[in-house]
């Protein structure tokens, strides 16, 4: 921590060094990439714009993970449970993201892991992390639900709740994978979340009788994570954007969903969490209406899932349907900010 005493300082030095350090790194991974031809897969059914991205260097969530871990030797307290357990669910998830991304590169088609293998292992993963949490957290064993805009919370039963930090974990991991379909979409998503949660963490530190966020304590080192995975994720975008020089892949979706999901059980704010993250919800709903209705008479409820394939087909440029997004995504932040206060 380099002695460093305040969150805010330590905070901001880390994200520009997480930046700083990931704008050096990418170019040289970039490079690496290319020579050995991992190349991103896509989609034969997928919109017909998106042919000329075949072949795009991918798997550039490994530089994000990295970052983040880098730094938080640096920049964090290890001694803090908070800290473990989101770089340990971070590392899970990506070493799950990285065999799924590698069986597409090694087969050269767009379908890695089977569906069955992933979610044993997201399960697996969040299983570990829900008890962690659970047991070891300053949360103590706490089955409160915070409900937006009604000041008050309810106790639910630990098995119920147990499966709504389940569903939390795993359904964040795979709505974020789900919106990483163009260029720069899933980036400021995940970068506006992640600050709405360090604001949610400084006011708890502050003042946490004014949303029943009391029992949360060690929210510095949520800080500090999310100030570093800020940087680091700014940096991916600079080489994401339209035209991408680079994908994020499985390996880094996959985790930083996990991620953002982990940090809302922490943080006790469930349910707001998912008004936050509605673009990832919008996108998830999108592929279920989607399977379910074709299931049911064999037609397509949308042009093409996730929605922003829809969109693309309704004549929508790329960069109209990411910056729409982005808007969306600050929409649902600003709303479940305001929810806490309700």
């Amino acid at each position: 921590m380099f002695g460093i005493e305040s969150v805010a300082v330590r905070g901001i030095c880390a994200l520009l060094f997480s930046f700083t350090m990931s704008m050096f790194l990418y170019p040289k991974f970039i490079l690496i990439i290319k020579n050995k031809q991992f190349g991103q897969q896509v989609r034969e059914l997928g919109p017909k714009s998106h042919l000329s991205k075949q072949g795009t260097p991918t798997m550039g969530g490994l530089v994000i993970v990295f970052q983040i871990l880098f730094s938080s030797i640096f920049f964090g307290d290890l001694s803090s449970i908070n800290l473990l357990i989101l770089l340990a669910v971070m590392l899970g998830f990506t070493l799950l993201g990285f065999l799924d991304d590698k069986k597409k590169i090694t087969k050269k088609s767009s379908n890695g892991l089977s569906a069955k293998a992933k979610y044993l292992s997201q399960s697996a993963i969040s299983v570990v992390a829900i008890y962690s949490i659970y047991n070891f957290t300053s949360l103590n064993g706490s089955n409160n639900l915070m409900l937006p805009f009604l000041s008050t919370d309810i106790e639910l039963s630990s098995w119920l709740y147990m499966l709504l930090a389940y569903f939390v974990i795993v359904g964040s991991s795979n709505a974020v994978n789900l919106t990483d379909g163009l260029d720069g979409l899933v980036s400021i998503p995940i970068i506006i979340v992640l600050t709405s949660f360090i604001l949610i963490s400084s006011l708890a530190s502050s003042n946490a009788s004014i949303y029943n966020l009391s029992s949360i304590i060690d929210g510095d080192e949520i800080i500090v994570f999310a100030c570093i995975a800020i940087g680091s994720i700014f940096s991916f975008l600079f080489f994401n954007a339209n035209p991408a020089k680079l994908f994020m892949g499985d390996v880094g979706s996959l985790s930083l969903g996990a991620v953002l999901g982990t940090i809302a059980l922490m943080l006790k704010v469930e349910l707001i969490f998912f008004i936050m993250a509605m673009v990832f919800v919008i996108e998830t709903m999108s592929v279920i209406i989607q399977v379910l209705y074709f299931k049911k008479t064999k037609k397509r409820f949308f042009k093409m899932a996730p929605i922003h394939h829809h969109f693309e087909m309704s004549g929508w440029s790329e960069n109209q349907v990411v910056v729409r997004f982005w808007i969306a995504s600050i929409l649902g932040s600003v709303i479940a900010l305001l929810a806490l206060f309700a």
